[in-house]
């Protein structure tokens, strides 16, 4: 179990993982797992609530206009996919590719009605890159501050900014 992300959703918490699952030899694979608990200190195992094909990992689950959508990693398939939840929290499907190129470690914060795209681009160098727009699913622009920082193994994100 890795990358955990805890959400809560009415009076039920979730925390949304990586969960190894070897379903590659050489990479080792990962699907996405789900715990709920009805208090925050007993949990209990869901189960695994998103499959592909290729490896996931870094499961960024969040709310925009009142929908439950999630941007895991998964660089394995060369894409940055954005799921939205069919029946929270058990069912997601794939709803929008973005054609940003290859990237680890997708993380959405929103303030206002601005959604902000926190990438790691180690694949270009190993780069935090920061881009923003008022539409999840188009319109990004890369933040004149970005990249945040670059060259090392810190310019990953590491989970949700409160």
């Amino acid at each position: 179990m890795a990358d955990p992300f805890i959400v809560k959703d009415d009076n039920m918490f979730y925390i949304f993982y990586e969960e190894f699952t070897g379903k590659y030899r050489h990479f080792g694979g990962a699907d996405i797992g789900l715990l709920s608990s009805e208090d925050g200190e007993r949990w209990k195992r869901v189960g695994i609530v998103l499959h592909e094909p290729f490896h996931l990992s870094f499961p960024n689950v969040f709310q925009w206009k009142g929908e439950w959508y999630m941007i895991p990693e998964a660089d394995a398939s060369r894409q940055l996919r954005l799921y939205k939840a069919t029946n929270f929290p058990t069912h997601w499907q794939c709803i929008h590719t973005y054609n940003l190129g290859r990237y680890a470690d997708p993380m959405i914060y929103i303030k206002g009605d601005i959604v902000y795209l926190w990438i790691n681009s180690y694949l270009e160098g190993d780069n935090l890159r920061l881009l923003y727009s008022d539409n999840l699913l188009q319109d990004w622009k890369e933040h004149p501050c970005s990249p945040i920082r670059t060259k090392g193994n810190d310019t990953r994100p590491a989970g949700t900014i409160n």
